[in-house]
């Protein structure tokens, strides 16, 4: 039973017992008098008013000074244990994105948290056990340690981008008191044992949601990039949208966004120079700085000379719909090695030489430069897949059906994966690269997935050597080769950590990041672009509206309820006493 419904259990137990023992009353005593004329003179002069008013009034009081009584032991207990330390304490910290959200009084809700959480902890006395736990899993393994120790891992803390923050599953340790920082945004699962302590304040925020450059249809010439803000305040803002390329060619746009609403805004970058380019928001009072900027590539406009070999209506078609492709389709009867295709795709036919072009191969048989084919297999489930890799940018294969392949044996460079780690698709690294399907387009639903044509656009690039540059969203990202140096704008390297997929590293603000490994480069563009993050105040606590900024969300504020309760009591007691002895009560 919680400590309220404990507390109102009591007070009604007390009132009880206070009304059983008013209603209890002696025998009467039977005495025989000679005249009733004297008593009756008597009790008409000094029972002037009405004894059952008196009575009622008694009543109450006494009631009233039983229940809080009562009410005051119930919390008492608790009061008492917290105060000589004798409870262990669990802080949980929200560290998640959200928390860097700046308040009214110019400091960020993790300021806020964490200086409050750091008062609650200097309360306590030196010996308390605390464990301090996060919502982004920066604290590997929570433990209990001494208060002092607690305050120094405390500081150690900032908040961080990845994946989902959620509360760690630590309420159920007994004995335990847990408390919760949290703007209530992103932070899900928070048990009911827990206390909850809002830092939360409506503020006014607005920020880039997506960004990207897309070539015009029909013109790939031209090339236009498309930035959608959001605006999460609650106020219609102008917002000015500004773009910048190499060179330091800017370009400034106004655009007005109606409160709760995203607005989009497009501009024409064909005259800027091939490279990164730079979205930047100038909103005054604007509360979170790190969805203000964002970062994408324009390309350089290059035409593509493709040649295709086979009949294959799913690729031709994709291919034709490219602007910058130039197809050449033949026969493979009448295939010959050319110096003006830079790109070969085979559909169920190899060579008998390996190309000096970059390959694509649908199931292309023997060759003595492929890996040897095994044996067909029919219905291959893919069970897993290099989502990190550029081939695969974009792309949803939760849904991608195989009905037979023909799988070798070489697995040190899959990119799908069926059972017990059968290469479905095969990503050779080489010069010139080359990339193997294990199923031709006929035999899957791959042709027919909305992916199918970003998969094509992605195989271009990374065939071409034009994947020189990838997207990342802030938090963990990874590049897919072994033992890379990562590197900021500024020349700091960052931390990394060798994956199976590869080299991963934490992506902490927005900006231009450099990855090598031997030969291999890659520059890495760093943006946040999510929407849930910037809409900073669609919060989940449910109280916070009505709450004062930086208060407890306790209903008693700071002060414990047993010591509301013994002053009321004490009150009680003295009005009762008075009345008494001004003979208002019995």
């Amino acid at each position: 039973m919680s400590l309220p419904a404990l507390a109102w259990s009591l007070s009604a137990l007390a009132a009880m017992v206070v009304l059983l023992l008013y209603w209890l009353k002696p025998p009467p005593r039977r005495l025989a008098v000679s005249s009733m004329l004297i008593w009756d003179r008597v009790l008409r002069k000094s029972h002037v008013g009405s004894d059952r008013l008196r009575w009622w009034i008694s009543l109450l009081l006494s009631a009233l000074i039983a229940a809080a009584i009562a009410a005051a032991l119930a919390y008492w207990p608790t009061a008492l244990s917290g105060a000589v330390g004798a409870q262990r304490l669990i802080l949980i910290l929200d560290n998640s994105a959200t928390m860097a959200t700046r308040r009214t009084d110019g400091a960020t809700r993790w300021d806020h948290a964490l200086t409050r959480a750091v008062a609650l902890l200097r309360e306590r006395p030196a010996a308390t056990e605390v464990m301090i736990a996060d919502s982004m899993r920066r604290i590997a393994i929570p433990a209990f340690e001494e208060r002092d120790a607690a305050l120094a891992r405390m500081q150690s803390l900032a908040t961080s981008f990845g994946d989902r923050p959620r509360v760690p599953a630590l309420s159920s340790i007994a004995d335990t008191e847990t408390i919760i920082f949290t703007d209530g945004v992103r932070l899900t699962g928070v048990p009911q044992s827990a206390k909850v302590e809002s830092v939360f304040e409506a503020v006014e925020n607005s920020g880039i949601v997506a960004f990207e450059v897309r070539a015009v249809p029909g013109d790939p010439r031209r090339q236009l990039a498309y930035v959608e803000i959001a605006n999460a305040g609650g106020t219609a803002k102008t917002i000015e949208v500004i773009l910048t390329g190499l060179g330091g060619r800017q370009v400034e746009k106004s655009l007005e966004i109606p409160a709760g609403r995203n607005g989009h805004i497009q501009i024409d970058v064909s005259g800027f120079e091939a490279g990164p380019l730079k979205a930047s928001l100038r909103v005054p009072g604007d509360a979170l700085a790190v969805d203000d900027v964002a970062y994408a590539v324009l390309q350089a406009p290059r035409v593509v000379r493709v040649g295709l070999v086979g009949a294959n209506a799913y690729l031709e078609k994709s291919l034709r719909a490219r602007h910058r492709v130039r197809l050449h389709v033949f026969l493979p009867e009448a295939y010959a090695e050319r110096d003006d295709i830079d790109v070969w795709i085979f559909d169920r036919f190899a060579p008998s030489r390996r190309p000096r072009a970059p390959a694509l191969l649908f199931r292309p048989g023997n060759a003595a430069w492929l890996p040897p084919a095994g044996a067909e297999i029919a219905a291959p489930v893919p069970e897993s897949w290099e989502a990190a890799h550029p081939l695969l940018a974009n792309l949803v294969l939760r849904d991608l059906v195989v009905d037979r392949a023909v799988v070798s044996g070489a697995t040190e460079a899959s990119l799908i994966r069926a059972r017990r780690g059968m290469p479905l698709v095969i990503a050779q690294d080489s010069v010139p690269r080359e990339i193997w399907f294990a199923f031709g387009l006929e035999d899957s639903n791959f042709a027919l997935h909305a992916g199918f044509p970003v998969f094509v656009d992605n195989a271009l690039n990374w065939l071409t050597g034009e994947n020189a540059t990838l997207a990342a969203r802030l938090g963990r990202a990874a590049v897919p080769f072994a033992d890379a140096r990562v590197h900021a704008a500024d020349g700091g390297m960052l931390a990394t950590l060798a994956v199976p997929e590869g080299t991963a590293f934490e992506l902490e603000s927005p900006g231009l990041y450099s990855a090598a490994s031997g030969e291999r480069r890659v520059l890495i563009i760093a943006s946040l672009l999510d929407g849930d993050i910037t809409d900073v105040n669609r919060t989940s606590l449910a109280t916070e509206s009505a709450m004062a900024p930086g208060k407890p969300s306790s209903a008693w504020g700071e002060t414990d309820p047993w010591i509301f309760l013994l002053w009321a009591a004490a009150i009680a007691l003295i009005f009762e006493w008075w009345s008494w002895n001004r003979r208002l009560t019995v």
